[in-house]
Protein backbone atom coordinates (compact mmCIF):
# COMPACT_ATOMS: atom_id res chain seq x y z
CA UNK A 1 0.00 0.00 0.00
CA UNK A 2 2.47 2.29 0.86
CA UNK A 3 4.67 1.61 -2.40
CA UNK A 4 0.95 2.13 -4.51
CA UNK A 5 0.99 5.48 -2.56
CA UNK A 6 4.21 6.63 -3.36
CA UNK A 7 3.56 5.69 -7.23
CA UNK A 8 0.55 7.93 -7.02
CA UNK A 9 2.17 10.59 -5.37
CA UNK A 10 5.00 10.57 -8.33
CA UNK A 11 2.51 10.51 -10.76
CA UNK A 12 0.71 13.83 -9.59
CA UNK A 13 4.18 15.35 -9.04
CA UNK A 14 5.49 14.63 -12.62
CA UNK A 15 2.25 15.83 -14.18
CA UNK A 16 2.34 19.09 -12.45
CA UNK A 17 5.86 19.84 -13.94
CA UNK A 18 4.96 18.82 -17.52
CA UNK A 19 2.05 20.83 -17.23
CA UNK A 20 3.77 24.25 -15.33
CA UNK A 21 6.92 23.68 -18.26
CA UNK A 22 4.01 23.74 -20.98
CA UNK A 23 2.13 26.78 -19.36
CA UNK A 24 5.29 28.56 -19.55
CA UNK A 25 6.17 27.88 -23.17
CA UNK A 26 2.50 29.38 -24.09
CA UNK A 27 2.73 32.42 -25.97
CA UNK A 28 1.78 35.18 -22.73
CA UNK A 29 -0.93 37.53 -23.63
CA UNK A 30 0.20 40.89 -23.71
CA UNK A 31 0.29 42.95 -20.69
CA UNK A 32 -2.45 45.30 -19.77
CA UNK A 33 -1.08 48.40 -20.22
CA UNK A 34 0.29 48.10 -24.06
CA UNK A 35 -2.58 48.89 -26.51
CA UNK A 36 -0.87 47.65 -30.16
CA UNK A 37 -2.37 45.11 -31.74
CA UNK A 38 -1.76 43.96 -35.28
CA UNK A 39 -3.77 45.21 -37.81
CA UNK A 40 -4.24 43.06 -41.11
CA UNK A 41 -2.66 44.72 -44.05
CA UNK A 42 -3.13 42.10 -46.87
CA UNK A 43 0.37 42.47 -48.70
CA UNK A 44 3.82 41.33 -47.50
CA UNK A 45 5.56 44.68 -48.80
CA UNK A 46 8.76 46.68 -47.17
CA UNK A 47 5.91 49.21 -45.62
CA UNK A 48 7.91 52.58 -45.52
CA UNK A 49 5.67 55.60 -43.98
CA UNK A 50 2.09 55.90 -42.90
CA UNK A 51 0.54 59.12 -42.03
CA UNK A 52 -3.64 59.30 -41.11
CA UNK A 53 -5.26 62.83 -41.80
CA UNK A 54 -7.96 61.87 -39.44
CA UNK A 55 -8.45 58.91 -36.79
CA UNK A 56 -10.21 57.01 -39.68
CA UNK A 57 -8.54 57.99 -42.95
CA UNK A 58 -5.20 57.03 -43.40
CA UNK A 59 -2.21 56.18 -45.98
CA UNK A 60 0.35 53.82 -45.89
CA UNK A 61 3.34 53.24 -48.69
CA UNK A 62 6.40 51.21 -49.62
CA UNK A 63 8.41 49.05 -51.39
CA UNK A 64 7.55 46.97 -54.53
CA UNK A 65 7.23 43.32 -54.75
CA UNK A 66 6.23 40.88 -57.73
CA UNK A 67 3.08 39.93 -55.92
CA UNK A 68 2.14 43.08 -54.36
CA UNK A 69 3.47 46.03 -56.74
CA UNK A 70 0.45 48.39 -55.55
CA UNK A 71 2.93 49.53 -52.74
CA UNK A 72 -0.07 52.13 -52.02
CA UNK A 73 -2.50 51.28 -48.89
CA UNK A 74 -5.42 53.59 -47.83
CA UNK A 75 -7.88 52.86 -44.94
CA UNK A 76 -11.33 54.85 -44.55
CA UNK A 77 -12.11 52.91 -41.24
CA UNK A 78 -9.22 53.31 -38.93
CA UNK A 79 -7.30 50.34 -40.57
CA UNK A 80 -9.60 47.72 -39.80
CA UNK A 81 -9.82 47.18 -44.16
CA UNK A 82 -6.86 48.84 -46.26
CA UNK A 83 -7.43 48.87 -50.08
CA UNK A 84 -4.16 48.63 -52.48
CA UNK A 85 -3.60 51.33 -54.95
CA UNK A 86 -1.09 51.35 -57.42
CA UNK A 87 1.59 54.52 -57.92
CA UNK A 88 3.88 54.44 -60.96
CA UNK A 89 5.26 51.26 -62.49
CA UNK A 90 5.75 48.27 -60.58
CA UNK A 91 9.48 48.45 -59.83
CA UNK A 92 8.90 51.39 -58.28
CA UNK A 93 9.62 51.75 -54.65
CA UNK A 94 7.97 54.70 -52.33
CA UNK A 95 9.83 56.05 -49.18
CA UNK A 96 7.77 59.46 -48.56
CA UNK A 97 4.06 60.26 -47.78
CA UNK A 98 2.46 63.34 -47.25
CA UNK A 99 -1.20 64.21 -47.47
CA UNK A 100 -2.85 67.58 -47.00
CA UNK A 101 -6.59 65.88 -46.39
CA UNK A 102 -8.24 62.91 -47.66
CA UNK A 103 -7.83 63.55 -51.24
CA UNK A 104 -4.51 65.59 -52.09
CA UNK A 105 -1.31 63.99 -51.64
CA UNK A 106 2.19 63.38 -52.73
CA UNK A 107 4.46 60.51 -52.34
CA UNK A 108 8.31 59.88 -53.59
CA UNK A 109 10.65 57.37 -53.66
CA UNK A 110 13.57 55.50 -55.75
CA UNK A 111 14.95 56.78 -59.17
CA UNK A 112 13.76 60.68 -58.37
CA UNK A 113 9.75 59.89 -58.50
CA UNK A 114 7.08 62.17 -57.56
CA UNK A 115 3.85 61.54 -57.67
CA UNK A 116 0.54 63.59 -56.81
CA UNK A 117 -3.03 62.81 -56.15
CA UNK A 118 -6.27 64.79 -56.22
CA UNK A 119 -8.62 62.00 -55.52
CA UNK A 120 -7.03 60.23 -52.36
CA UNK A 121 -4.54 57.68 -54.59
CA UNK A 122 -7.46 56.76 -56.76
CA UNK A 123 -5.19 58.09 -59.48
CA UNK A 124 -1.86 59.86 -59.51
CA UNK A 125 0.16 61.96 -61.96
CA UNK A 126 3.82 61.86 -62.47
CA UNK A 127 5.77 64.82 -61.57
CA UNK A 128 9.72 65.70 -63.11
CA UNK A 129 11.95 66.30 -60.16
CA UNK A 130 15.01 66.43 -62.75
CA UNK A 131 16.63 64.01 -60.12
CA UNK A 132 17.85 60.33 -60.19
CA UNK A 133 18.29 60.17 -56.37
CA UNK A 134 16.07 58.27 -53.90
CA UNK A 135 13.63 60.43 -52.43
CA UNK A 136 13.35 59.44 -48.83
CA UNK A 137 10.63 62.25 -47.13
CA UNK A 138 8.26 65.17 -48.12
CA UNK A 139 6.76 67.32 -46.31
CA UNK A 140 5.15 71.05 -46.92
CA UNK A 141 4.87 73.91 -44.71
CA UNK A 142 1.37 74.98 -46.48
CA UNK A 143 -0.61 74.50 -49.85
CA UNK A 144 2.47 76.50 -51.51
CA UNK A 145 5.72 75.39 -50.08
CA UNK A 146 7.10 72.05 -49.65
CA UNK A 147 10.39 70.18 -49.56
CA UNK A 148 11.54 66.27 -49.88
CA UNK A 149 15.03 64.71 -48.79
CA UNK A 150 16.98 62.11 -50.50
CA UNK A 151 19.81 60.44 -50.81
CA UNK A 152 23.41 61.87 -52.11
CA UNK A 153 22.63 65.49 -49.98
CA UNK A 154 19.76 65.34 -51.87
CA UNK A 155 16.89 68.34 -50.72
CA UNK A 156 14.28 69.43 -53.24
CA UNK A 157 11.74 72.38 -52.88
CA UNK A 158 8.28 73.58 -54.61
CA UNK A 159 7.05 76.96 -54.32
CA UNK A 160 4.12 76.10 -56.23
CA UNK A 161 1.85 73.27 -54.93
CA UNK A 162 4.57 70.48 -55.94
CA UNK A 163 4.48 71.32 -59.53
CA UNK A 164 7.79 72.31 -59.78
CA UNK A 165 10.32 71.36 -58.07
CA UNK A 166 13.81 72.65 -57.63
CA UNK A 167 17.39 70.89 -56.63
CA UNK A 168 18.57 73.19 -53.58
CA UNK A 169 22.52 73.42 -53.22
CA UNK A 170 23.57 71.58 -50.03
CA UNK A 171 26.89 71.44 -48.20
CA UNK A 172 26.55 67.91 -47.90
CA UNK A 173 26.28 64.35 -49.39
CA UNK A 174 25.28 62.21 -47.04
CA UNK A 175 22.04 60.75 -47.45
CA UNK A 176 19.09 62.37 -45.59
CA UNK A 177 16.21 60.56 -44.52
CA UNK A 178 13.77 63.02 -42.30
CA UNK A 179 13.00 66.85 -42.00
CA UNK A 180 10.93 68.77 -39.54
CA UNK A 181 10.08 72.35 -39.31
CA UNK A 182 10.97 74.18 -36.29
CA UNK A 183 9.46 77.50 -36.82
CA UNK A 184 8.06 79.08 -39.83
CA UNK A 185 10.96 79.68 -41.47
CA UNK A 186 13.49 77.23 -40.18
CA UNK A 187 13.87 73.65 -41.07
CA UNK A 188 16.09 70.66 -40.09
CA UNK A 189 17.06 67.46 -41.78
CA UNK A 190 18.73 64.52 -40.27
CA UNK A 191 20.64 61.68 -42.17
CA UNK A 192 23.71 59.16 -42.17
CA UNK A 193 26.82 59.36 -40.57
CA UNK A 194 24.99 62.12 -37.80
CA UNK A 195 23.83 64.19 -40.97
CA UNK A 196 22.08 67.60 -39.20
CA UNK A 197 21.40 70.53 -41.91
CA UNK A 198 19.66 73.60 -41.29
CA UNK A 199 18.26 76.01 -42.77
CA UNK A 200 16.60 79.38 -41.62
CA UNK A 201 15.47 81.11 -44.66
CA UNK A 202 13.01 78.74 -45.47
CA UNK A 203 15.09 76.44 -47.39
CA UNK A 204 17.18 78.94 -49.53
CA UNK A 205 20.57 78.33 -48.17
CA UNK A 206 21.35 75.68 -45.69
CA UNK A 207 24.26 75.00 -43.67
CA UNK A 208 25.74 71.71 -41.26
CA UNK A 209 25.03 71.92 -37.18
CA UNK A 210 26.69 69.22 -34.97
CA UNK A 211 25.21 66.33 -33.73
CA UNK A 212 27.23 64.83 -31.41
CA UNK A 213 27.17 61.55 -32.81
CA UNK A 214 28.16 59.77 -35.91
CA UNK A 215 24.89 57.10 -35.88
CA UNK A 216 22.92 57.21 -38.90
CA UNK A 217 19.68 59.40 -37.94
CA UNK A 218 16.37 58.16 -39.70
CA UNK A 219 14.19 60.52 -38.09
CA UNK A 220 14.03 63.90 -37.16
CA UNK A 221 11.23 65.88 -35.00
CA UNK A 222 10.66 69.06 -33.43
CA UNK A 223 8.04 70.00 -30.88
CA UNK A 224 8.48 73.67 -30.77
CA UNK A 225 11.04 75.85 -32.14
CA UNK A 226 13.45 75.09 -30.30
CA UNK A 227 12.85 71.63 -29.07
CA UNK A 228 13.92 68.82 -31.37
CA UNK A 229 14.65 65.13 -31.04
CA UNK A 230 16.36 62.95 -33.93
CA UNK A 231 16.74 59.18 -34.27
CA UNK A 232 18.64 55.97 -35.78
CA UNK A 233 20.94 53.10 -35.85
CA UNK A 234 22.25 52.12 -31.84
CA UNK A 235 19.63 52.97 -30.63
CA UNK A 236 20.46 56.42 -30.80
CA UNK A 237 18.28 59.26 -29.83
CA UNK A 238 19.74 62.97 -29.61
CA UNK A 239 17.70 65.99 -28.02
CA UNK A 240 18.29 69.99 -28.59
CA UNK A 241 16.74 72.67 -26.51
CA UNK A 242 18.23 75.61 -28.03
CA UNK A 243 17.33 75.51 -32.16
CA UNK A 244 19.77 72.61 -33.18
CA UNK A 245 23.03 74.62 -31.71
CA UNK A 246 24.10 71.72 -29.43
CA UNK A 247 22.90 68.10 -29.22
CA UNK A 248 22.73 65.72 -26.20
CA UNK A 249 22.84 62.33 -26.69
CA UNK A 250 19.93 60.54 -24.76
CA UNK A 251 19.93 56.91 -23.16
CA UNK A 252 17.21 54.83 -24.93
CA UNK A 253 17.83 51.69 -23.12
CA UNK A 254 18.09 50.22 -26.48
CA UNK A 255 20.58 49.36 -29.07
CA UNK A 256 18.18 48.53 -32.08
CA UNK A 257 17.97 50.96 -34.99
CA UNK A 258 15.13 53.52 -33.82
CA UNK A 259 13.92 54.22 -37.74
CA UNK A 260 10.90 57.02 -36.41
CA UNK A 261 10.45 59.34 -33.66
CA UNK A 262 7.04 61.15 -32.90
CA UNK A 263 5.83 63.81 -30.14
CA UNK A 264 2.66 64.48 -29.29
CA UNK A 265 3.17 67.20 -27.15
CA UNK A 266 6.71 68.45 -25.97
CA UNK A 267 7.04 65.59 -22.89
CA UNK A 268 5.45 62.58 -24.63
CA UNK A 269 6.98 60.72 -27.45
CA UNK A 270 7.22 57.21 -28.53
CA UNK A 271 9.83 55.87 -30.94
CA UNK A 272 10.02 52.31 -33.40
CA UNK A 273 12.71 50.49 -34.84
CA UNK A 274 14.02 47.09 -35.52
CA UNK A 275 13.25 43.83 -34.39
CA UNK A 276 9.48 45.41 -33.19
CA UNK A 277 10.68 47.54 -31.25
CA UNK A 278 9.07 50.35 -29.05
CA UNK A 279 9.84 53.24 -26.65
CA UNK A 280 8.47 56.03 -24.92
CA UNK A 281 8.97 58.78 -22.74
CA UNK A 282 6.77 60.70 -20.80
CA UNK A 283 9.23 63.51 -19.70
CA UNK A 284 10.93 65.03 -22.98
CA UNK A 285 13.42 61.96 -23.36
CA UNK A 286 14.91 62.31 -19.96
CA UNK A 287 13.80 58.44 -19.74
CA UNK A 288 12.79 55.79 -21.97
CA UNK A 289 10.53 52.84 -20.75
CA UNK A 290 10.07 49.72 -23.53
CA UNK A 291 6.39 49.14 -25.02
CA UNK A 292 5.18 45.53 -25.42
CA UNK A 293 4.92 45.14 -28.71
CA UNK A 294 3.19 42.40 -30.66
CA UNK A 295 5.67 41.76 -33.65
CA UNK A 296 9.35 40.94 -34.07
CA UNK A 297 9.19 42.95 -37.56
CA UNK A 298 11.61 46.21 -38.03
CA UNK A 299 9.24 49.13 -37.54
CA UNK A 300 9.80 51.62 -40.27
CA UNK A 301 7.86 54.57 -39.05
CA UNK A 302 5.49 55.65 -36.37
CA UNK A 303 2.87 58.18 -36.46
CA UNK A 304 -0.08 59.40 -34.48
CA UNK A 305 -3.21 61.10 -35.60
CA UNK A 306 -4.35 62.48 -32.58
CA UNK A 307 -3.39 61.80 -28.48
CA UNK A 308 -4.97 58.22 -28.54
CA UNK A 309 -4.65 56.60 -32.38
CA UNK A 310 -1.49 55.80 -33.44
CA UNK A 311 0.19 52.93 -36.12
CA UNK A 312 3.50 51.45 -36.84
CA UNK A 313 4.19 49.91 -40.11
CA UNK A 314 7.16 48.03 -41.08
CA UNK A 315 8.26 45.15 -43.31
CA UNK A 316 6.70 41.96 -44.77
CA UNK A 317 3.25 44.43 -44.72
CA UNK A 318 3.20 44.88 -40.68
CA UNK A 319 0.76 47.13 -39.40
CA UNK A 320 0.25 47.86 -35.79
CA UNK A 321 -2.44 50.20 -33.72
CA UNK A 322 -2.71 51.42 -30.68
CA UNK A 323 -6.42 53.43 -29.57
CA UNK A 324 -4.96 53.92 -26.36
CA UNK A 325 -2.24 56.57 -26.71
CA UNK A 326 1.97 56.59 -25.93
CA UNK A 327 -0.01 55.83 -22.17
Amino acid sequence: MKFFTQIIFFSFFLSFIILSCNTDNQTNPPPSDSGWFIQYSGVTNNLKSVQFVNSSVGFIIGNSFPLDSGKFLKTSDGGLNWIMKKVGNNNNNLGGIFFFNSTLGFVCGNQGSVYKTNNGGESWQAINTFSSNVLTSIRFRDFSTGFITGHGGTILKTTNGGNNWQISTVPSNSDLYSLSFSTSIEIFASGSGGAILYSNDNGSFWTVRSAGTSSNLSSIFFVNDSTGYASGSNGTIIKTTNNGSNWAVLNSGTTNWLNSIFFISEMTGIAAGDFGTIIRTSNGGSDWESVFSPTGSFLRYIFFADNYNGWAVGETGTIIHTDEGIY
